[in-house]
């Protein structure tokens, strides 16, 4: 079954009980409370193009459309410094180090372990170590109305949300995988209204080759004009072991140089993962990539995916390579 048949078909019932939406990767079936869910593996891409896996999506009633715009440097820290949001986005001195889940027991294991942020791919924080804060998402415009986002993300500033994330994937096949003039339009109907009260990061798209990846962002903040209001650029890179910090670490910078060029000042990589390497080897590829990531002015945050049974966990503990991920940095 397809994953947007099935969670279609199962909405209601998650959105009544603010079930945590999953992250589907290769090969996996990751367990919801309303049972699995199949998913399709990803292509076999080049080393500098390895392919973003499936994220699993909420769906909504209502469908929208929506726009987007970069914003200048100086405007943004005009806006930040009248409204009380952060002048930067990672200046609450949080660790950059962040994680994605779907089992709140998961994430109550990561306590105490320096992790400054999470996310769940939807919009209900759940419950999370205290010292985490917690980053809702529009999965997609066409997943979640406008009145229902706006409701929840409400609910995640008043309990302490500063940031807010744009549209997973929205240049992949069966993720959000909308036109850029959807996305845009659809980031100025969810996104704009919070502008000035917390930090809004632009949709997440993979490191694909164009017209995916890079260029698809670029394209959508061409076309957003003067008309989105972006704090952060959000990017996703997925490789294998030939070359992999060489070519992480030039995904990250190009994605810092397209920010530049639009005024923006830091980027997160939401997602980021070694595919088909042994434990030893991830875990060299960690502890090399997350200091330099630290030390990176740019970069606000990231989170290495993912934090489930056979990479991050063992189980309900946190495995080898999750202690990996724990001490770099």
């Amino acid at each position: 079954m397809r994953i947007q048949r099935l969670l279609l078909a199962t909405y209601a019932a998650l959105a009544s009980s603010r079930t945590l939406r999953c992250k589907a990767h290769e090969h996996l079936s990751l367990v919801r409370t309303s049972g699995s869910i199949e998913h399709h593996p990803s292509s076999n891409l080049p080393v500098e193009t390895s392919l973003s896996t499936a994220t699993a999506s909420g769906s909504a009633s209502t469908t929208a459309t929506t726009t987007v715009r970069a914003i200048s440097s100086a405007s943004s820290a005009e806006v930040a410094k009248s409204s009380g949001v952060p002048e930067t986005v990672n200046s609450d001195k949080r660790p950059k180090k962040g994680m994605s889940f779907t089992n709140q027991d998961v994430a109550q294991a990561w306590g105490q372990k320096k992790i400054g942020w999470a996310y769940n791919w939807w919009t209900g924080r759940g419950d999370i170590p205290a010292e985490m804060e917690y980053y809702p998402m529009v999965w997609c415009p066409t997943k979640i109305g406008v009145d229902g986002w706006r409701k929840d993300a409400e609910a995640a500033i008043a309990s302490g949300s500063k940031h807010l994330l744009g549209f997973n994937e929205p240049d992949q096949h069966g993720q959000c995988d909308i036109p850029v003039e959807q996305a845009v339009e659809g980031y100025k109907s969810y996104m704009n209204k919070f502008k000035g009260r917390v930090l809004l990061g632009s949709p997440a798209v993979t490191n694909n080759p164009a017209p995916r990846g890079l260029d698809y962002l670029s394209r959508f903040l061409d076309q957003c004009g003067n008309n989105c209001h972006v704090d952060f650029l959000v990017t996703h890179w997925y490789g294998v072991e030939q070359n992999g910090v060489w070519n992480f670490q030039h995904h990250v910078n190009k994605t810092i140089e397209l920010a530049k060029k639009h005024g923006i000042s830091q980027v997160y990589i939401t997602e980021f993962g070694m595919t088909g390497a042994d434990v030893e080897t991830t875990s060299a590829f960690i502890e090399e990539v997350v200091p330099w990531l630290d030390q990176n002015e740019a970069v606000g945050g990231y989170a290495y995916f993912g934090f489930y049974d056979g990479v991050l966990m063992k189980g309900d503990a946190i495995s080898e390579l999750g202690l990996a991920y724990a001490r770099a940095g």
